[in-house]
């Protein structure tokens, strides 16, 4: 299954590009809810393993360098509620934000190579939607520690997820076990609802 390039848009009138990856046409009628991958503009092509795998039950679009208030308003225009999956520090900010003005529209946040630099953002601790935070054991772009202090300060309505033989780019160096860790956490939000 090949991605496509698909213009979404927006209720303003405006459009923004996406990547799109659908189900196979047999399988449309079992469609899961939404997800939304959240990358910086540099990783066009990364994340295509993983987007491919997940689009077998699900729509999953790729956006990148958008804002929080781009993000909400193509968030609209893809689904009621949709899964956001977003890589690194830059689009986990942008995705939180998100989550923060629209308490509702986003039914799970995943968070993969992102921790709270200095301290915790209010943002993670207001969020009303699920959050798993994700990364590879041997990562360089932070240290257990301070994913760990970043999953406490958020509370409980935070999941940590720490890949084994895993470094950074968790999406791109270890699709298949962060498929898994995903998949885990969007039937935990299931769960959770």
């Amino acid at each position: 299954m090949a991605h496509e390039q698909t213009t979404l848009t927006l209720p303003t009138g405006e459009s923004v590009d996406a990547d799109l990856w659908r189900p196979p046409e047999k399988d449309n009628a079992l469609l899961s809810s939404a997800v939304i991958l959240l990358s910086t503009p540099s990783e066009p092509i990364d994340w295509d393993i993983f987007a491919e795998s997940l689009s077998r039950d699900r729509l999953v679009y790729r956006l990148h360098g958008v804002s929080s208030y781009r993000l909400l308003q193509a968030l609209w225009a893809i689904d009621d509620s949709a899964a956001m999956i977003s890589h690194g520090l830059a689009a986990g900010n942008v995705a939180m934000h998100t989550a923060d003005i629209a308490a509702g529209a986003i039914s799970a946040l995943i968070l993969a190579d992102y921790y709270a630099p200095d301290g915790i953002d209010s943002i993670l601790i207001r969020a009303s939607c699920p959050i798993v935070l994700i990364r590879g054991r041997q990562s360089e772009i932070s240290s257990h520690r301070q994913i760990v202090r970043t999953r406490n300060a958020i509370g409980e309505k935070c999941a940590l997820i720490e890949l084994d033989n895993c470094g950074d780019r968790v999406a791109e160096s270890c699709p298949g076990e962060f498929e898994a860790a995903v998949r885990w956490s969007l039937r935990r939000q299931l769960v959770t609802d």
